[in-house]
């Protein structure tokens, strides 16, 4: 196990206008395990995440524990920087970009050559030729993203987050869109990522695959944590 970061969630409370989206909830997630996050629509999963992500704001009273430091999570970038980060169900992907170029494209400063405006396309394209190979995943660097398929496209934004340092990934809903064999790799993915130590919250109402791929399960209803 490579990875060391530890989550805690304390007396998390996210109020809406005239709705309690989250009341009370109170969970860890721990190195090296896959925490399963299950729940009708409307049970405070995506708020949840959010709130990881910071999308949202909790309100006052509960906290964020990452390797035993209080945080605050203010904005997406301070989750960035954090290591926390989303793998959404959407894909998200610049079509007439690169397989590369997508995967280092907001960490471009980095490759720049020295006294120099012009990138060092060389440099990048070995780098995510290294990442991807990591994930087992044999994607030609230099294809456009608009003729991956979507599992592809999925590989690219995993190969995204951990370039930026994500150590806690957040897999919304990954499955919705992947083909029987494309899930099948997902979840040789999420193992692997396992193994090194992630932390690593799968949300699915496909309870064969929480099943199937999750150590431990928390479950919400109506915004409060009902079992674990």
């Amino acid at each position: 196990m490579e990875k060391k970061c530890s989550l805690q969630l304390n007396h998390i409370s996210m109020t809406f206008p005239g709705v309690m989206a989250l009341n009370d909830v109170s969970f860890c997630a721990n190195p090296g395990e896959v925490l399963g996050l299950v729940g009708v629509n409307g049970a405070g999963k995506s708020t949840m995440m959010n709130i990881l992500g910071g999308l949202l704001q909790p309100d006052k009273g509960g906290e964020i524990v990452i390797n035993g430091e209080k945080v605050k999570i203010k904005n997406p970038k301070v989750a960035e920087e954090l290591g926390v980060a989303f793998i959404h169900q959407e894909v998200a992907a610049f079509d007439t970009l690169s397989v590369y170029e997508n995967v280092l494209a907001y960490d471009l400063d980095k490759w720049r050559k020295k006294g120099s405006c012009f990138l060092n396309k060389k440099a990048m394209k070995e780098e995510v030729r290294r990442q991807l190979e990591a994930l087992d995943c044999r994607i030609d660097v230099d294809k456009p993203a608009h003729a991956l398929t979507v599992g592809e496209k999925q590989m690219v934004q995993i190969a995204r987050a951990l370039s930026q340092g994500g150590q806690i990934l957040l897999f919304d809903e990954p499955t919705a869109s992947l083909s029987d064999n494309e899930t099948k790799k997902l979840f040789e993915i999420i193992r692997h990522l396992r193994e090194k130590g992630y932390i690593i919250f799968y949300i699915s109402h496909y309870l064969d695959e929480i099943f199937e791929i999750c150590d431990r399960v928390v479950a919400l209803r109506d915004g409060q944590k009902t079992g674990e």
